[in-house]
């Protein structure tokens, strides 16, 4: 009997967190804002100054990148200084490259603008205060794919 209590208030806890994400209205946008939070969820992110392309060294300062393995994605502050682009854009389109790894660039940068206008300002802003961290850390090495 005892058993049963945990397994519903497990079951509640799950449901209680979904209903406290914001939603738009549109099924479609908020089923792929369901799947960034859960990848978010399963990674760790971490905003730094400076990141360099590894594929091309003299390529400076690129939005975003996502480790090798997966498990952390590193947002770069100056470059969205510079370039007047939303740092919650560069997360969701690095979240859509861990949901989705064989995709085409391309393909990912369409979907990123398509769900960032579908988004509403309340799910951009629960994405930018539950999971772009506020400090900045150093420059470090990232190891990428």
């Amino acid at each position: 009997m005892n058993e049963n209590v945990g397994v519903r208030s497990l079951s509640y806890r799950a449901t209680k967190k979904r209903r406290l994400l914001p939603t738009s209205g549109d099924r479609l946008s908020d089923s792929f804002f369901r799947m960034i939070i859960d990848v978010l969820d399963s990674i760790s992110v971490r905003k730094t100054r400076e990141i360099y392309n590894p594929k091309n060294r003299h390529e400076k300062n690129i939005c975003g990148i996502i480790s090798a393995d997966r498990e952390k994605i590193y947002l770069s502050t100056a470059r969205h200084q510079k370039i007047k682009e939303p740092i919650v854009s560069t997360l969701i389109h690095e979240a859509l490259h861990v949901l989705m790894p064989d995709v085409r660039e391309r393909y990912i940068h369409r979907l990123e603008n398509i769900m960032y206008i579908r988004l509403t300002d309340s799910q951009k802003r629960y994405l930018r205060v539950h999971y772009i961290p506020k400090h900045t850390i150093k420059a470090q090495s990232v190891d990428t794919v």
